[in-house]
């Protein structure tokens, strides 16, 4: 009777302790979907800061019809799309974005997999963005 209390105890002060060192190990990274005028805030917050990056996955065709001012364009459908996301800074800050939050989505899970720290990903896409009034720059 004794070693099973032991034992109960053991087991129970072991789930505990890998409970904290697995909630100890997510702090910080941030996953999580915004809304335009978060997505306008968060723009604002950053706009000097060089760990800050506005992430358009939409194609090279979507993208030139109309942009964030300051995104950086990597097509959700290009072969090597996974890689290039790879590549990218994992500590920096990223907001994502496409048409309407759905290869964003996707993304923003991915970069997740992948490790990356901070990434943010815009409700509704651009269709949300301006239709709340925000503006999209042309090259």
């Amino acid at each position: 009777m004794r070693k099973k209390i032991l034992f109960i105890i053991t087991a129970t002060v072991l789930i505990v302790v890998i409970g904290i060192v697995l909630v100890i190990s997510q702090k910080g990274d941030i996953n999580m979907a915004i809304t335009s005028q978060q997505a306008a805030d968060l723009i604002q917050k950053n706009q000097n800061n060089p760990e800050f990056v506005i992430l358009d996955v939409r194609t090279a065709q979507e993208y030139q019809s109309g942009f964030i001012a300051g995104a950086v364009n990597i097509d959700f459908y290009a072969a090597d799309f996974k890689t290039r996301i790879n590549e990218l800074d994992k500590n920096k800050i990223y907001l994502v974005y496409c048409r309407t939050a759905n290869r964003s989505g996707q993304t923003a899970t991915i970069m997740k997999s992948l490790k990356f720290k901070e990434v943010y990903d815009l409700s509704g896409g651009v269709v949300a963005w301006s239709q709340k009034g925000f503006t999209l720059v042309k090259p």
